[in-house]
């Protein structure tokens, strides 16, 4: 997916062991200017799973309607920011809608905010985007970083309205140009 310029992808997936290859594999994506969003998982432990608490993934919790950690939703350190998780209305196999609760949900949800903010400005690094993203999340637990939600529960309206006054990314040298054939005073 990095590969082919994919720049946010969602692991709704995880396990308590990780290795040099999960860790590369996200490492390699980052590198590649792509966004690794990652659900912390529903075990109610603050056990590091993975992908979401390799380096470079942004680890995402699950909140409830009250704005509380889900009581399902993983926390420790490795959280980097938290997204609702409970009761959330989705498609169903088969056909029509459920509501589903889990990290497998929350983490899709702040993916979806990392690529509405490349959507305003696609010259957002990748690093830029998390920036955004965390700087912008209401801080509902202790203020500051806290285990249970990382910077807070993500926000759009505020990230969105960072990202479009954010300073684009771009090349700072004034281009030139010149003209090289018809050479000076020839006839064409």
């Amino acid at each position: 997916a990095a590969d082919h310029g994919v720049r946010i992808i969602n692991l709704s997936y995880g396990g308590s062991t990780t290795s040099s290859t999960l860790q590369n594999a996200v490492n390699y994506a980052w590198n590649k200017g792509a966004i690794v969003f990652a659900s912390a998982a529903n075990y109610n432990t603050s056990t590091p799973y993975y992908p979401a608490a390799c380096t470079n993934a942004v680890s995402v919790s699950a909140t409830d309607a009250n704005d509380a950690k889900a009581s399902f939703s993983n926390y420790g350190p490795t959280i980097d920011i938290a997204a609702p998780g409970v009761s959330i209305l989705t498609t169903a196999n088969g056909g029509g809608y459920a509501s589903v609760s889990g990290t497998s949900f929350s983490s899709p949800i702040a993916a979806g905010l990392g690529a509405l903010i490349l959507s305003v400005n696609p010259t957002l690094t990748n690093a830029q985007v998390v920036d955004i993203i965390t700087r912008n999340a209401d801080d509902i637990g202790t203020p500051g970083f806290d285990q249970y939600f990382g910077y807070g529960r993500i926000n759009v309206l505020k990230s969105l309205t960072a990202a479009q006054s954010a300073v684009p990314v771009s090349d700072a040298t004034a281009p030139t140009a010149s003209i090289t054939s018809p050479t000076n005073s020839s006839t064409v």
